[in-house]
C-alpha cells in the first residue's frame, strides 16, 4: 500500500467533502428548478436537458471541489469560432476524464462502458441522459442514434476508444468502433488530448493538486479519410495524438 502525506490526505478529505456539498446542492436546486418544466417535454427534450445538466454539473465540479488546488485550462488548438458536431476521441489516464470532457464546447453526449452505468448514481443520470453503453448497444442501434445525434441534433459524440485508463502518460491501443461511427456518417473526428489526470485522482482514488490541460486538435474531415479502413483512421488519429503528447510534455 503506497503511503501519503498527512496534508495529502488533509486534502483529500476537504476535496471529497466539497464534492459531496456541490453535489447535493447541485442535485437539490437544479431538480427544483427543472423538474417542473422537464415532465412537460418530450422524451427527446428530457434527454437534451438531463445532458445539459451533467454537462453543467461537471463543469460545477471542476470549479468548486479542486479549485484553487486543481486548476483547468483548456485550449482550442483548431482555432475554431463553433463548435461543429463530430465525433470527439480522447485520450484515458484517470477516472475523471469523463469530468473533464465537460470543458469541451457545445453540446455532447457520451460513449461509455458498462461499469458507469452500475454506479448508483452517475449510472443514474447516464441513463436519463441516453448514453450509449458501448457494451450492450447492437452496433446498428448505435449506429442509427448516434447518427441521428451528430446529423440531425447537433450533438457531437465523445468517447475513450483506449477503453480502460492508462493509469500514467502512456497511450493505450485503440479499439475502432467511433472510427467506424465516423466514417459510415461522414463527420469529422476531433482528437482531443486531456493532459494531467492521471494523479487526479491516481489509481488509489487520491487526488493530487495539479493543473489538467485539455488540447482540442485539428479536426480530421470526412473528405481525408473517404477512402481509408477503419484499422487505417483509427491508426493514424491515435499516431497524430501520441505525436502531439510528447510534444505537449516534452
Amino acid at each position: 500500500m503506497k503511503k501519503y502525506s498527512v496534508s495529502l490526505k488533509i486534502f483529500n478529505l476537504l476535496f471529497y467533502f466539497r464534492l459531496f456539498i456541490v453535489t447535493v446542492f447541485f442535485c437539490f436546486s437544479v431538480g427544483l428548478c427543472f423538474m417542473p418544466y422537464i415532465v412537460f417535454l418530450n422524451p427527446k427534450g428530457r434527454r437534451d436537458v438531463w445532458r445539459r445538466l451533467i454537462k453543467y454539473y461537471g463543469k460545477t465540479v471542476l470549479l468548486l471541489s479542486g479549485y484553487p488546488f486543481i486548476r483547468v485550462k483548456y485550449v482550442d488548438l483548431a482555432n475554431e469560432e463553433c463548435a461543429r458536431p463530430g465525433v470527439c476521441i480522447l485520450n484515458h489516464r484517470s477516472g475523471s476524464d469523463a469530468f473533464f470532457v465537460a470543458e469541451l464546447p457545445g453540446k455532447l453526449v457520451q460513449v461509455i462502458n458498462d461499469w458507469p452505468f452500475k454506479l448508483p448514481f452517475f449510472g443514474f443520470f447516464a441513463k436519463l441522459g441516453k448514453y450509449y453503453n458501448i457494451k450492450t448497444m447492437p452496433w446498428s442501434e448505435f449506429l442509427q442514434k448516434a447518427g441521428e445525434d451528430i446529423n440531425s441534433d447537433g450533438n457531437s459524440v465523445a468517447g475513450f476508444p483506449e477503453g480502460t485508463r492508462s493509469g500514467d502518460n502512456g497511450l493505450g491501443q485503440f479499439h475502432g468502433i467511433l472510427f467506424r461511427l465516423a466514417q459510415e456518417i461522414q463527420c469529422p473526428i476531433f482528437p482531443v488530448l486531456i493532459l494531467g489526470t492521471e494523479k487526479i485522482p491516481d489509481l488509489n482514488f487520491m487526488m493530487h493538486p495539479g493543473t489538467v490541460r485539455i488540447y482540442k486538435m485539428q479536426p480530421l474531415m470526412p473528405e481525408e479519410f473517404a477512402d481509408w479502413t477503419a484499422f487505417k483512421l483509427k491508426k493514424h488519429v491515435r499516431e497524430l495524438m501520441c505525436e502531439k503528447i510528447k510534444e505537449l510534455e516534452s
